[in-house]
């Protein structure tokens, strides 16, 4: 069904009980959703994209089925100052356009592998809201603390990409090896001292968000499930980032998309027909990341690739 709805700006001090700058009714149902905005006008957008992710969250943190939608966007709100890129994630913003040109850009890279996962992580979602209110709230609040969790391992893949271009552009081969390798064990480090506690205190975590005795129990259960598994992230990060400064993109994205999207949808369609219950739904998240760190190894170490850039290089 196709509809039009008009948004208009209020102050959170004016806004009355159907105030039209409020967008809640418009994800209340169990459809898919599709929303584009017709404007051009930035502070606009950001209104409207900050709109819908307040809904969002507001009807998934009273215990309401996670709205399905996405937001079809334009390529100009790159370039938007004011727009908060955040948004882009929050709402699942989908670009059709030239934003696929620009392969060698760092900020596509980037927002490739936030996007792959964001993207996959609704798959995990899907099948969640399938079981109680408790336990999608359950879930929310373990991917609240998951996306902060894992920030340091992403701003450290960044930072492995850089320093493994710069050295094979100076033709310091050995020297970007042996950073990726430094780069495992400060990752690895770095997951460890995050996993201990978040495994430890997981239920009093989960208080901050939910105290729901139910939500605690299933937000602590599922921090517990995936917490272990912050080691393996580490390792597909590290070693994708160093493909990435090799300017080995396409494998990575390819691998990624496998691992992410194609393989946790079978994963989690065939545990789900075989009435699986909530524990091995959850575990269908960090198996992509098992998946990914594995090929990745392997293609790092046995796809040929570092020989075929040293002799293009030189």
């Amino acid at each position: 069904m196709l509809f039009r709805s008009t948004y208009k700006y209020e102050h959170s001090s004016a806004r009355s009980a159907n105030s039209p700058s409020d967008l809640t009714p418009l994800l209340e149902n169990t459809d898919d959703n599709v929303f584009i905005i017709l404007s051009d006008n930035e502070v606009d957008i950001d209104r409207i994209l900050a709109a819908l992710a307040s809904a969002d969250t507001s009807l998934t943190s009273r215990g309401r089925t996670a709205p399905r939608f996405v937001v079809l966007g334009n390529t100009r709100w790159n370039r938007y100052n004011t727009v908060d890129r955040a948004m882009f994630f929050k709402n699942r913003v989908i670009f059709f356009s030239t934003y696929h040109a620009k392969r060698d850009s760092e900020t596509v890279r980037a927002f490739d592998d936030a996007y792959i996962r964001s993207f996959s992580n609704m798959f995990v979602q899907s099948y969640i809201n399938r079981f109680e209110s408790s336990c999608m709230a359950g879930w929310t609040a373990c991917s609240k603390v998951d996306s902060f969790a894992l920030l340091p391992m992403m701003s450290l893949s960044v930072a492995i990409t850089t320093f493994v271009g710069q050295n094979l552009g100076a033709g310091n081969y050995e020297r970007a090896r042996s950073g990726a390798k430094s780069g495992l064990v400060i990752g690895l480090i770095i997951m460890a001292v995050v996993l201990v506690p978040l495994y430890i205190f997981a239920p009093q975590i989960v208080t901050l968000f939910n105290k729901e005795t139910e939500v605690v129990e299933f937000g602590g259960l599922f921090i517990r499930i995936v917490a272990p598994f912050y080691l393996m992230f580490a390792i597909n990060q590290v070693y994708s980032g160093a493909l990435r400064g090799a300017g080995d993109t396409r494998s990575t994205m390819f691998i990624m998309l496998g691992s992410f999207v194609v393989f946790r949808q079978v994963y989690l369609f065939a545990v789900y027909k075989l009435g699986g219950g909530i524990d091995a739904i959850v575990l269908g998240y960090p198996a992509g990341w098992v998946l990914c760190s594995i090929l990745l190894l392997i293609y790092y170490y046995r796809g040929g690739w570092f020989k075929k850039l040293q002799a293009g290089i030189e």
